[in-house]
């Protein structure tokens, strides 16, 4: 009888261990991720549909490490419960820090507080329940020299015109010894506005975004130089225009250029 409980007992450990070690493992992917998150760099962001709560980057250093020691609490209660039936305390303590960190974890996503907790790039956005019961962020107002110096001042930018140019997603319109005109997609503009510090907004709301940015003066001002080119406009997105100003950078031709008229 003794045996078969001891095997009884061993079964359910081992089981018990391989469930906790997967739900470990699992979380330690993203858990690995939260100085690249904290760096404001880009990993994948996980999404559940239409859900307010959920991990994202403003809570993901807290929401990482609080399923850690939520997953790392139960393993120390089921291997303490099963070798030596005591010490249960220790992992109860460790689970008890994980559930008061996912808690903080939803306060974060909805009112992105306390501002020490959220990675840098990422203090200035809105919870949810700003968003959905505040008012709506002011309209982005880029000007010209705020377009020419993100070009200019970060060369992946200059790359990933290339890159538009190549692959026919971008045309270059007429150049000067002082400006390049080009016609990008709406994209290009949306990325520069995030990176300027307006905040990135939902899917449903990413249309007014390019219509608050399209209403901004440096875009009319070069909406008025390039216009609207539908050879490359796509299902998802129109054309835009883009003018880089040569005296931002030491080089009179940033890439290699494509050239097409402009009917």
């Amino acid at each position: 009888m003794s045996e078969i409980l001891l095997q009884s007992g061993i079964i359910r450990l081992v089981g018990i261990v391989v469930a906790v070690g997967i739900g470990v493992l699992s979380v330690l992917v993203y858990a690995s991720m939260i100085p690249a998150v904290w760096r404001g760099e880009h990993v994948p962001e996980p999404r559940g549909g239409k859900r307010n709560v959920r991990m994202n980057k403003r809570n993901w250093p807290v929401t990482a490490a609080a399923f850690l020691l939520l997953f790392g609490g139960i393993g120390v209660m089921a291997v303490a419960d099963s070798l030596i039936g005591d010490g249960m305390i220790v992992g109860q303590v460790i689970a008890g820090i994980g559930i008061a960190g996912l808690l903080v974890g939803m306060f974060i996503d909805a009112v992105n507080r306390p501002k020490f907790l959220v990675p840098p790039d990422y203090r200035n956005d809105r919870g949810w329940l700003q968003k959905r019961f505040g008012s709506s962020p002011p309209s982005p107002e880029l000007t010209n020299a705020d377009v020419q110096e993100w070009f200019h001042n970060d060369p992946e930018h200059k790359s990933r015109l290339e890159g538009l140019l190549e692959d026919d997603l971008a045309i270059l319109l007429e150049e000067t010894d002082e400006r390049s005109h080009y016609a990008v997609l709406d994209i290009w503009w949306s990325d520069m506005a995030t990176d300027l510090g307006f905040e990135e907004p939902d899917e449903d709301e990413f249309v007014d975004f390019l219509i608050a940015i399209a209403e901004t003066d440096a875009y009319q001002k070069y909406s008025d130089l390039v216009g609207e080119v539908p050879e490359i406009e796509t299902e998802i997105c129109g054309t835009s225009p883009f003018v880089v100003d040569h005296s931002y950078g030491d080089d009179q031709s940033t890439v290699t250029h494509k050239e097409a008229s402009h009917q």
